[in-house]
């Protein structure tokens, strides 16, 4: 399953090796998907909230009586569909208005500083940790849901409508890319290693699971260009 790209398009799984794509035909498939992978796996969030599961090989799927109604959506509506990841040891982790975590075959909802994540939005998993970006800044919570912390808004030099995009960890570093560039997450401490000039609009930072690291950065609507670095 490593150094794969993965997709869903309309009832397939779509499986790129680098040189050829591959379709895999998704049983029973839902009005709408969200994926997530990581090297053993793919996982598909169908907006009936029932789970499959592709190992490569073969597909498997929890029963309907497993879903949870805060994880379903309207397929007719794409931008209600929530986000969703997978950590390193099979663990996943959706973001619907709470955190929620499968583990043991089972989602169970994950407190965070018992607040609502209603504008919460999941953004990676590195260090051992789940990011997300919220009006109050980039938070985080341990693999472990035993630990947790924030980086605030101030401290990420984050304006008006500036988000951070996702996180991503390389080199044994953690860094952040957002509206302002690429920061650099050490600690208690957030640095911005290197800013983007005014006229790109957000950053992309791209990890790769053979630990290629690329950036991606989009300028503002009113241009009509693409700088990768």
């Amino acid at each position: 399953m490593e150094n794969r790209v993965w997709a869903v398009i309309e009832d397939d799984l779509v499986e790129f090796d680098g040189q050829s794509w591959k379709k895999h035909a998704i049983p029973n498939p839902a009005g709408d998907h969200v994926l997530a992978a990581n090297r053993e796996a793919v996982w598909l969030l169908g907006n009936d909230g029932i789970l499959r599961t592709f190992d490569g090989q073969n597909w498997d799927s929890t029963e309907p009586q497993s879903t949870i109604e805060a994880l379903c959506w309207d397929a007719e509506s794409r931008f209600l569909a929530p986000d969703f990841l997978a950590d390193d040891d099979g663990d996943l982790w959706v973001c619907s208005g709470q955190l929620w975590r499968w583990k043991d075959k089972d989602w169970k909802q994950v407190p965070f500083q018992d607040q609502m994540l209603t504008d919460a939005g999941l953004r990676g998993y590195a260090d051992e940790k789940i990011w997300l970006d919220d009006p109050r800044g980039l938070l985080w919570i341990g693999q472990d849901t035993q630990t947790e912390g924030l980086f605030t808004r101030e401290q990420l030099g984050l304006l008006g409508h500036e988000h951070i995009h996702g996180v991503y960890r390389f080199d044994e570093q953690t860094y952040a890319s957002g509206s302002k560039g690429i920061h650099l997450l050490d600690g208690p401490q957030s640095t911005l290693e290197w800013p983007l000039p005014d006229s790109i609009h957000r950053c992309e930072a791209l990890a790769t699971m053979d630990g290629r690291f690329h950036t991606v950065a989009i300028v503002r609507v009113s241009a009509s260009a693409l700088w990768l670095g």
